[in-house]
């Protein structure tokens, strides 16, 4: 199919696209088709063709099956002579454009006024040759009427109806093997595996069962394992049995017995020492060598070493009655302490200090 358009004008070629199944018209749409795809070139005489960028898609005229493309002044401003375009898709039977261009109209009409001529013979008859034809010859012009209306608009020429398929040459589809075939291919995945991957699977033959009865004994011990499992590391740093001693439960006993007569916050050692040596320095002065001589001092000292107040002392009838051991007369010679309390029981006691007594 060739057409003459401008140079430098923008144009629209118009043309049918051919289903390459069915022979007619193609009457779907052109985002519809696969793979469809339009390439152009534009070359000249003796010049190599060299590729063209078209920007626009071809339109359907309706459902006409004719489609039209629009072709911009740009894409029509090339020096050459000639541009195809081609149009192909899987659907599509392959077909192409050819555009002659022209830079002016004078030049449009001259070649069309040429083609025609082309057609006429080199010795065209005369009229009276034509007029002696008429007269001799009665055509049945009904018949070739008929002949030409019946032709496409754009009929095969002989040379193209005899690349097509003979009939003698058609071997129908085994259809019933077609459908066989497709009742297994149903059952295929979308993705099947190759040949190649299933053979890099385990075989049937190379398969042993799990020992479950084994694995479930194993389930039982590991059951009984905590979520957070110690370590043979960390077992290893624990006391051995052989190592460990149990504790003296019954001196523990005895110890505490004695602890649980011991007051809320007792004297520390520094404190004890220095009640003692108070107490030391008041008995000094008991025995009238520059003391007082009173019991004042000794409820004192006694207060001191025990945290308490001398009024505490005094409420206090238990430690009263010890005071009374105390109050009376006393006499230190050197190591030696002798105690005495005038009254009706007459009590006398003497204490003996060692280089081991605190007091």
């Amino acid at each position: 199919m060739s057409e003459k358009r401008l140079r430098n004008t923008a144009t629209v070629l118009i043309f049918p696209l051919i289903d390459y199944n069915t022979g007619e018209y193609y009457t779907g749409t052109w985002a519809g088709l696969t793979n469809a795809t339009i390439e152009a070139y534009h070359w000249s005489d003796g010049v190599a063709p060299q590729a063209l960028s078209i920007a626009a898609t071809p339109e359907q005229l309706g459902s006409t099956g004719l489609w039209q493309l629009a072709l911009t002044a740009s894409e029509l401003n090339v020096a050459s002579q000639y541009i195809i375009i081609k149009f192909d898709a899987d659907e599509l039977a392959a077909q192409g454009i050819t555009i002659d261009l022209v830079d002016s109209l004078v030049e449009t009409i001259a070649g069309q006024i040429k083609a025609k001529t082309d057609l006429i013979p080199a010795s065209p008859a005369t009229s009276a040759q034509v007029a002696a034809c008429l007269q001799t010859t009665d055509p049945d012009l009904a018949t070739i009427l008929s002949k030409v209306s019946a032709l496409p608009a754009d009929p095969a020429s002989n040379t193209t109806v005899n690349t097509r398929l003979a009939s003698a040459d058609y071997t129908a589809p085994d259809n019933a093997s077609i459908t066989a075939i497709k009742e297994k291919t149903d059952n295929l995945p979308d993705d099947p595996a190759s040949d190649t991957l299933v053979n890099t699977r385990l075989a049937s033959a190379d398969y042993t069962a799990p020992d479950n009865a084994g694995i479930t004994a194993i389930k039982e011990k590991t059951d009984n394992l905590p979520d957070d499992p110690a370590s043979n590391t960390t077992v290893n740093t624990r006391l051995a049995s052989a190592d460990y001693t149990a504790p003296d439960n019954a001196g523990i006993t005895a110890i505490k017995e004695k602890t649980d007569n011991l007051p809320a916050s007792p004297a520390n050692e520094s404190t004890l020492s220095n009640g003692i040596n108070t107490i030391r320095a008041d008995i000094a002065e008991i025995d009238g060598s520059g003391g007082t001589g009173d019991n004042s001092d000794v409820l004192a000292a006694i207060a001191a070493l025990n945290n308490l107040s001398v009024d505490d002392i005094l409420a206090n009838q238990s430690i009263k009655d010890a005071l009374t051991v105390l109050i009376g007369n006393h006499v230190i010679s050197g190591s030696t302490l002798t105690h005495s309390r005038t009254g009706a029981d007459n009590v006398a006691f003497t204490v003996t200090s060692s280089s081991k007594a605190r007091v």
